[in-house]
């Protein structure tokens, strides 16, 4: 993004900052018909603030190089979160994966531990297909390539590729140098312009999730000076949307309930 088009630095920070102390709150008010999708994805869109607001917790404290492993799982959460909820059958599809890594780390434990106990029924009772790869939900989200690119820069800083090997190493006439600090440390925008699009995705979706015909008015304004995105469903193929547009959930019923 060029700089003369790009937001600053400090007004990102300070959304993130704004949505990490927003989003937490003891009491929502959710529709009844929507209280499956708020339980099941408040958790991850919470997650994906808290993984940037302590992004730009690091960086102050000169850890940006390495804050960006927490800017890859808040994009990783707040895109799963979207993909889930826009898709068709994608809250069955993560409740049934939720379902199995509970088992699966469960029996890990009990091998561990030499435990020998029989399958739970309440894990045994829910089964069906989980969900897919995720590569495949940045291709059903992703039109223009942004998130896999994204995703792929900022794999680069989690997994030992070549980047932690060059990264501190300088080749030069008279041997090799050694870095104290990765190479391209300094360059915070890219990571943290996912964070703030990390904590903008968690947030509307939240709200969206609430109220769908509230929820723009709540983040248009960020959204238009930040250039961030508020949702992530307009590239998903027709045949894939669990509703034939966003809107299509109109008024809140009459009956809510408190998710506390």
């Amino acid at each position: 993004m060029p700089d003369t088009i790009r937001p600053s630095e400090a007004a990102l920070q300070e959304w993130i900052t704004l949505v990490a102390n927003a989003l937490p709150q003891d009491t929502y008010e959710v529709p009844n018909e929507r209280s499956r999708d708020f339980q099941l994805l408040y958790g991850p869109c919470m997650q994906a603030s808290r993984f940037s607001a302590s992004f730009v917790g690091l960086h102050v404290s000169d850890f940006s190089h390495e804050a960006g492993v927490l800017a890859r799982a808040a994009f990783e959460h707040a895109v799963t979160a979207h993909w889930v909820y826009f898709t068709s059958g994608g809250l069955d599809r993560f409740a049934s994966a939720l379902v199995a890594d509970a088992a699966a780390y469960r029996d890990d434990l009990d091998d561990y531990l030499g435990n020998m106990r029989p399958t739970d029924r309440e894990f045994a009772a829910i089964k069906g297909k989980g969900l897919p790869p995720f590569g495949q939900m940045m291709w059903d989200l992703d039109s223009h390539s942004y998130l896999r690119t994204t995703y792929r820069s900022l794999s680069l800083r989690v997994h030992p590729t070549h980047a932690a090997v060059a990264g501190y190493l300088v080749h030069t006439d008279e041997g090799t140098e050694l870095r104290h600090r990765p190479e391209g440390s300094a360059e915070l925008f890219p990571a943290l312009y996912s964070c703030a699009i990390s904590s903008m995705l968690a947030y509307a979706l939240v709200r969206h999730i609430i109220d769908p015909m509230t929820a723009p008015s709540l983040v248009e304004e960020a959204s238009v000076a930040l250039r961030l995105p508020p949702f992530l469903d307009d590239a998903l193929p027709s045949e894939k949307r669990r509703f034939p547009d966003r809107w299509s959930v109109r008024e809140p019923s009459a009956v809510s309930r408190r998710a506390q």
